[in-house]
């Protein structure tokens, strides 16, 4: 059974107005288009996966990941989903995960990222996909408006504590984050992958040689 923080219970709990109260988190209500906005079961779904990386959420910087002894690891989609049927006790297909992380995405709520670790030298580089940076924003926090109170802080401040009190990290070395750029062409070939520098919102601390 999952268990939930107290920081990330007040959170879902705020977010869970969703269904019935959409217009409290209007940009994602109209996500897709403001004519036709999302339908309640898309919004129970998007309450649903909310809580699910809830949960896994780190309290110091909003990733999702699990923190070791020596860095965060990230959680990918496929791990995710079967943490969704342990919390809701259903299946989520592929299809309908993929959306609701995308509406997520493009309202601003979460970053996610293909991601990748290299080692190797210069010359031999040995790089290989990981678990994909996943981050809740500020403005997703934002709307929640929680981030004032009281008992969110000290939940926080408690984990963190913690985490320190049991030398596990919550820093991710060696990622660089990418973006896949493929397009096939009639005779079955794509053009190269090409890698993106490491946004500007993020610490280049963060992202140091594995």
């Amino acid at each position: 059974m999952v268990k939930l923080t107290h920081y990330a219970k007040r959170y879902s709990a705020a977010f869970d107005k969703f269904v019935n109260a959409p217009h409290m988190f209007k940009r994602l209500w109209e996500v897709n288009s403001n004519i036709k906005p999302l339908q309640k079961r898309q919004r129970v779904t998007l309450v649903r996966v909310i809580r699910v990386m809830l949960a896994a959420m780190d309290a110091e910087n909003n990733q999702v990941g699990i923190c070791n002894t020596d860095a965060m690891h990230g959680i990918t989609h496929v791990n995710l989903m079967k943490r969704y049927k342990g919390m809701f006790g259903e299946f989520i297909t592929k299809g309908r995960w993929y959306r609701a992380i995308k509406q997520l995405v493009n309202a601003g709520y979460l970053i996610s990222k293909s991601a990748l670790t290299i080692n190797g030298t210069d010359e031999s580089p040995l790089i290989r996909s990981i678990a994909s940076l996943k981050e809740f924003t500020k403005l997703f926090f934002s709307d929640l408006n929680l981030e004032h109170k009281k008992d969110i802080r000290e939940s926080r401040a408690k984990c963190v504590a913690s985490r320190i009190s049991q030398s596990r990290s919550s820093i991710w070395y060696g990622y660089k984050i990418f973006n896949k750029i493929r397009k096939h062409t009639k005779q079955g070939h794509g053009e190269p992958v090409t890698y993106d520098e490491v946004p500007s919102q993020y610490q280049a601390g963060i992202f140091s040689s594995a």
